[in-house]
């Protein structure tokens, strides 16, 4: 018969013990350490906060409004911004003239004051400005009449699509042509009024 000693095994077991329950808790201690440092790493450890938004890109119809702005300076014209989005292209000896680039393209728009009280006949002017508009190029020309008696010739055209520089270039030319239509326009025959017509029927030759 073997007898156990009971008292051998405790003084045995009862170390044990303790030095499984202390590693226990360091590991468990080290466990709750890392799970902080990973869930709230300190500031110096976190990488830096992405930026709201991509950098601002110019928009194509931007690029295209500053190529076409170096390229009107190189023609001699001098631009400037209104606050409308619109530019006043002015030179010293052509007509000044409007432009403005949208997504279809640009815009070109001119007009000149023939006078409140212009003396020449409406319908010739008319005639005038339809025969203009077979011969020019690009541009579509019409008469306009605001409401304080001004007359003015009005020029249009639009140079369609992105910027390109033999495109711009021989619009340009054909733009300016076609306005110089207007800067040569003829004299029209002065319209005769009920006045002058009752003057002339009164004078009497000898």
């Amino acid at each position: 018969m073997i007898t156990v000693d009971y008292r051998l095994i405790r003084g045995v077991l009862d170390p044990l013990r303790a030095a499984m329950l202390a590693l226990s808790r360091m590991v468990t201690r080290r466990s709750r350490a890392n799970s902080q440092l990973v869930s709230a790493p300190p500031e110096a450890a976190r990488p830096a906060a992405p930026p709201e938004g991509p950098p601002a890109v110019a928009s194509a119809t931007e690029c295209d409004q500053a190529l076409i702005a170096t390229h009107l300076e190189y023609l001699a014209y001098e631009l400037r911004m209104d606050a409308d989005g619109w530019s006043q292209a002015r030179h010293p000896a052509r007509y000044n003239f409007h432009l403005r680039t949208f997504a279809c393209g640009t815009r070109l728009h001119c007009e000149v004051g023939i006078g409140a009280s212009i003396g020449n006949s409406r319908a010739a002017w008319i005639e005038f400005l339809n025969q203009a508009n077979d011969r020019g190029y690009v541009t579509r020309f019409s008469l306009v009449e605001y409401p304080d008696g001004r007359r003015n010739v009005r020029m249009r055209a639009l140079v369609a699509g992105a910027y390109s520089r033999p495109v711009f270039a021989m619009v340009m030319d054909m733009w300016h042509e076609d306005l110089d239509l207007v800067r040569l326009k003829p004299e029209f025959p002065k319209e005769s009024t009920t006045a002058d017509r009752e003057a002339g029927a009164a004078v009497t030759v000898n």
